[in-house]
């Protein structure tokens, strides 16, 4: 491969190693008030930023059309946003951000057949320890394996002593071990001798042993194509001299990776299915250490289950991730399912409700074009695992963690992938998801009861991160770069329990809200690294986080998937992994949090209110200033070329003299030149404004002092020309 860097869709947030519960969250209720709690609603409108499909009815494919995903209609026909995907978002976004548990992981124990490279961790646990044979009968309630010796045998010898044709045995709907198996009858028993490690004289030989076949992955064992008949399977398995006086008995943990491995598999249903009358039992592949077997499959090169499950990485990360007595700041908002209480006490009710939204006048939504929609593959180790070392880390390795949350960048614009040939033809991989276009809006509610002002900041936090240019990413498609979205607050009404909150206006309240939020998750941050001064927006999870909301966060990195499987193998061969994001640093945690984290009581709330006043204040002026920039701008647009030149001139110089900054003068200085070569044929009214600027312009460099610098030269050269141009006409 030419790349250095792994290349898909999705990145990762990293996992924090600790968990932050808030102190309070067993006084939550929504019948005793908080002293600081207030009730309300706010009013949302969500605008696609992207093409935008949120799934509702689906249209099952047909053999000449693909399937189809229809956006989510009301029961009237509207388009609309479930609430149920607006509060999913938003409470994904606060699990990252305030170190939440990351617990909605099924515990699966992985498996892997990896033949990438010879050295590999699968290579070695394959090749350097010896594989057996026997067969797996349940007797006694448990499974035990009866041992026995093994031999190879050619395919060509084998199908021509059985007199079964070529083209047969080779046939693309008899190349599973299944169909193999029909064709021979079931388990064949045959005589042979071995000659140089294979069997021979079939149907003659002294040996008495029993045909095992494991399919054929690939090429035909006689591919006229050279390359490929060298690479094909060509050998199969004859099972003889069973050792009943070495029967194993199979351990909970190899049976518990061979069944979750095989037990969705047609080979082991078939096996299940003719178990009772298998007289020697379903034949397998293990390996073992003493008389403990380590693993079992049903082929020699079988699928290897992980020492480690999903959940004991995220253990290695941290136990507090999967303990659920205590809610985390988003369990608290939302609602919180403690599993480890059969009683359902500890459970708690979520307080924020997000109502429908509904499209904001006429809407059109068309179907895009036909494409693929892949599922996870959590076993592509090299970007779901945490690579920190010069060499892949699985989950064979005692310290393995996962890589993280799994999220994906916003595009500046959807990109769907071109269907190759072999794709194009299979209709039942194909869907068409119907979508919104960018600019369409959805207007709605969302209500809240008696949340206290930290966990209000935090919902009006995960809404617009903090009203930072960021996106959201909502819906089906987004690998592609569909459902970019942003939320933006239109209005709120709130009822304060506090008298001091009552005292405020509701832009106020919410203001104060959010510095109570950014004060108790710097502090929270603050004791992790033992840094008074830490801000909690430079944390690793919430840098990447807001990278990955950022459009212009990874514009360098290619965010699509590989075209091929044979590319996936290729990346691992060569040790790729995802590109380091500058913008994320590795903090040193010095310590983790307690149980539960108290806020910090050197502030009351008056703090937060004047706090909240200079920030209003502070983002009242930009929004002035940004209007100024877009009228100007605006009348600009109206001006004529020298009019627009002039008026750019005019700002450059449209400020007290202490104010200006030395790349300011610089600026200057450079659009006097600029006008010296622009204006060389002005007349009328323009060379007139042009010359008094200019004189401005010397005058200002003459009370600076730099009338010999370069501002005062450029100055004075463009008022010699003006003079010139004026004397000339």
């Amino acid at each position: 491969m030419s790349e250095t860097f792994l290349q898909a869709p999705y990145r990762f947030v990293p996992l924090s190693p600790f968990v932050l519960r808030p102190d309070w969250g067993p006084q939550v209720s929504h019948d005793h008030p908080f002293s600081d709690g207030v009730c309300g609603e706010l009013d949302i409108e969500l605008t696609a930023l992207t093409e935008l499909c949120v799934g509702g009815q689906q249209t099952p494919y047909s053999e000449h059309t693909p399937g189809r995903v229809h956006f989510y209609r009301t029961p009237d026909n509207q388009l609309a946003i479930p609430g149920s995907s607006i509060k999913g978002m938003l409470r994904n976004m606060l699990n990252i951000a305030c170190f939440g548990h990351f617990n909605q992981v099924q515990d699966q124990r992985l498996s892997v057949r990896d033949i990438a490279k010879a050295e590999n961790f699968y290579s070695k646990a394959m090749n350097r320890s010896t594989v057996y044979t026997g067969w797996l009968k349940f007797v006694d309630r448990q499974w035990q394996i009866i041992p026995c010796d093994y031999v190879r045998i050619l395919q060509a010898d084998l199908i021509q002593h059985l007199n079964i044709p070529k083209q047969a045995w080779m046939a693309d709907n008899n190349n599973t071990a299944i169909a193999r198996y029909k064709l021979l009858g079931g388990l064949k028993p045959m005589n042979f001798d071995i000659e140089d490690g294979l069997a021979v004289n079939l149907g003659k030989g002294e040996k008495p042993g029993v045909l095992v076949v494991t399919g054929q992955p690939g090429s035909a064992f006689d591919d006229p194509n050279p390359q490929k008949r060298r690479a094909a399977k060509k050998r199969e398995f004859v099972f003889y001299n069973s050792k009943p006086e070495n029967l194993l008995t199979v351990g909970d943990k190899a049976l518990q990776g061979f069944i979750q491995i095989h037990a969705e598999t047609n080979e082991w249903k078939y096996w299940l299915g003719e178990l009772n009358q298998l007289e020697q039992g379903i034949p397998v592949f293990f390996h073992k250490e003493g008389q403990q077997v380590k693993s079992i499959g049903l082929a020699r090169m079988y699928k290897l289950a992980y020492e480690h499950s999903l959940h004991d990485a995220i253990d290695h990360t941290s136990k507090d991730h999967l303990n659920t007595k205590q809610p985390d700041l988003a369990g608290l908002l939302f609602g919180w399912l403690d599993e480890q209480d059969k009683t359902g006490s500890s459970n708690l009710r979520g307080r924020v409700q997000t109502g429908l939204l509904v499209g904001k006048g006429e809407m059109k939504s068309d179907f895009q074009q036909p494409t693929v929609l892949s599922g996870p593959k959590p076993a592509f180790y090299p970007a779901y695992i945490q690579q920190d070392t010069t060499t892949y880390k699985t989950l064979m390795d005692k310290d393995v963690e996962l890589a993280g949350w799994k999220r994906y960048p916003v595009h500046a614009e959807i990109e769907l992938p071109v269907l190759s040939a072999k794709v194009e033809k299979n209709k039942k991989v194909q869907v068409q998801l119907e979508a919104v276009g960018p600019g369409s809006s959805f207007t709605g509610k969302i209500r809240f009861h008696n949340l206290r002002m930290i966990e209000l900041g935090a919902l009006l936090w995960a809404l617009d991160f903090n009203n930072q240019a960021c996106a959201h990413s909502l819906g089906m498609g987004k690998p592609y770069g569909f459902g970019q979205v942003r939320l933006k607050l239109t209005n709120s009404i709130t009822r304060p329990n506090s008298s001091t909150l009552q005292e405020l206006p509701d832009d106020m309240r919410l203001a104060t809200a959010r510095r109570a939020f950014l004060h108790y998750m710097n502090h929270c941050w603050q004791q992790v690294l033992g840094e008074s001064d830490a801000n909690w927006e430079q944390s690793p999870q919430v840098t990447a986080l807001l990278a990955m909301a950022n459009p212009k966060g990874y514009q360098e990195e290619k965010l699509s998937y590989y075209a091929e499987p044979k590319v996936f193998v290729a990346a691992k061969r060569d040790n790729l992994r995802f590109a380091v994001n500058q913008s994320i640093t590795a903090a040193k945690y010095l310590k983790t949090l307690p149980d539960t984290v108290a806020e910090d009581t050197s502030k009351s709330l008056q703090d937060y209110a004047a706090e909240a006043k200079v920030e209003l204040e502070k983002l009242q002026q930009q929004a002035q200033l940004a209007q100024q920039k877009a009228e100007r701008e605006a009348r600009r647009a109206t001006l004529s070329y020298e009019q627009q030149q002039l008026e750019q001139l005019r700002e450059s110089m449209g400020k007290d003299d202490a104010n200006f900054t030395k790349s300011e003068l610089d600026n200057l200085a450079k659009k006097l030149n600029e006008l010296q070569g622009i204006a060389i044929h002005w007349t009328g009214t323009d060379l007139v404004e042009l010359s008094v600027l200019a004189q401005k312009a010397f005058a200002l460099a003459q009370r600076l002092g730099k009338e010999k610098d370069k501002l005062g030269k450029a100055a004075k050269k463009l008022c010699q020309q003006v003079m010139n141009s004026g004397n000339e006409t």
